[in-house]
């Protein structure tokens, strides 16, 4: 016996083709759709009452059968995103290969966070009607009535529920991280808006949380740097299309808008009166603040240091019709005074509520995208190496361009 004999892998299995397994080892998920139209319909039809969902916003207290609507439209979207969501998946565990399949199921993931964002009005509208009122309402309902355990126990969890703001505020953050392109506009983008706000504590007059922001601050740079770094390297290769890349950040730029919070808002005026909280320029700004106006100017300070980054990046492409471009703070919205109202990247409103979701689908990222991304960068040299940032042209403007991370 050679103990000191070079060792041999095994050889790898020989991968079987499907086809050639008998039926009786293999699922059949004819039992949820009969084929892909069929699965198709029914993505519609969920979107159609995701969207039918939304627009029960408002009407709970105007009695028990609004209430009814919204537990079974709740219970129908429930069953359908189940169906939905298994017959992709399982699809693409059949053959992992399959990027058409792959992007179905993206597909479905990108609805599952529209549906999230749909439905966080619900919780904070029912606790603003009284529970006696909706225990009447069951008594005098069979129906409501089948709905006693789920609406009851969501008062018992009242004091975890947040307002419709703050959930809203949460949905923001039930967008999917899909992939490295959403990784890096991610943490260029959304990470941000936590620098901001860090900076912003880091005045408080509660000597303990200004202190803890110095290590949070350095913390949040790391991030920063992995999206600004990671974005010029995808950029500077070249082989991440600029049109996909744009829509990326279309997608992700006007969440971190939201981050900033409502406009005219009293808690920002009473944080900042309280000396909780000061200005994100504080330090070097001697003027009087707009206290009604805090959210705003945070917000607008935001718009202009990402406008320098998108600058920043276009001085890789070439070509300026392709460069790439901040949306318009209105573009988009969930919270403050544009939620929820219909205008283009560049601001310009929109009447039609249709023709608007079919502008949405030329702007935003569509499963075709996510296929994109992905394929791409399966491709070597997707992204450049990473190396000293040469777009620093002296010693101060290395600095400054620096201080933007």
């Amino acid at each position: 016996m050679r103990l000191l004999a070079t060792a041999e892998a095994a050889p790898a299995p020989q991968l079987r083709d499907r086809k050639e397994i008998p039926d009786r080892f293999k699922w059949n998920l004819t039992h949820i759709f009969p084929d892909w139209p069929s699965w198709q319909a029914a993505y519609t039809e969920l979107e159609q009452k995701i969207a039918a969902y939304a627009a029960l916003q408002g009407t709970l207290a105007k009695g028990p059968e609004q209430l009814l609507a919204a537990m079974k439209l709740s219970d129908d979207i429930g069953q359908l995103t189940y169906k939905v969501w298994y017959f992709a998946a399982l699809k693409y565990d059949e053959d992992q290969r399959d990027n058409q399949i792959n992007a179905k199921r993206q597909q479905v993931q990108i609805l599952f966070a529209k549906a999230s964002q749909a439905s966080a009005w619900f919780n904070p509208e029912l606790l603003k009607i009284p529970l006696p009122t909706v225990q009447a309402w069951m008594a005098g309902s069979g129906d409501l009535a089948v709905y006693r355990f789920a609406l009851e126990d969501l008062y018992r969890q009242q004091e975890h529920v947040l307002d419709d703001k703050g959930e809203r505020l949460l949905g923001s953050f039930n967008e999917r991280v899909d992939n490295w392109l959403d990784f890096f506009t991610y943490t260029q983008f959304i990470d941000r808006d936590g620098k901001f706000q860090l900076k912003m504590l880091s005045v408080s007059a509660f000597d303990p949380l200004s202190r803890s922001t110095g290590p949070m601050l350095k913390e949040e740079s790391f991030h920063l740097g992995a999206g600004n770094n990671g974005l010029l390297r995808m950029v500077s290769a070249g082989k991440m299309p600029l049109e996909v890349i744009q829509r990326f950040f279309y997608k992700w730029i006007p969440t971190a808008f939201d981050l900033f919070g409502t406009d005219n808002s009293s808690s920002a005026h009473w944080a900042y009166v309280w000396g909780l909280k000061g200005r994100y320029d504080e330090r070097e700004n001697p003027t009087e603040a707009d206290r009604a106006h805090l959210n705003e100017y945070s917000r607008e300070l935001y718009r202009q240091e990402i406008v320098r980054l998108v600058d920043r990046l276009n001085r890789l492409v070439a070509d300026r019709d392709r460069w790439l471009k901040v949306p318009d703070t209105k573009f988009n919205r969930k919270i403050g005074q544009w939620a929820h109202q219909m205008f283009t990247v560049g601001g310009e409103p929109m009447t039609d509520r249709t023709q608007y979701e079919a502008y949405l689908k030329t702007v935003l990222p569509q499963p075709e995208h996510y296929a994109v991304v992905h394929a791409v960068a399966k491709e070597p040299g997707w992204i450049a190496e990473k190396k000293a940032d040469g777009l620093a042209v002296s010693p101060t403007s290395f600095e400054r361009d620096a201080a933007l991370c």
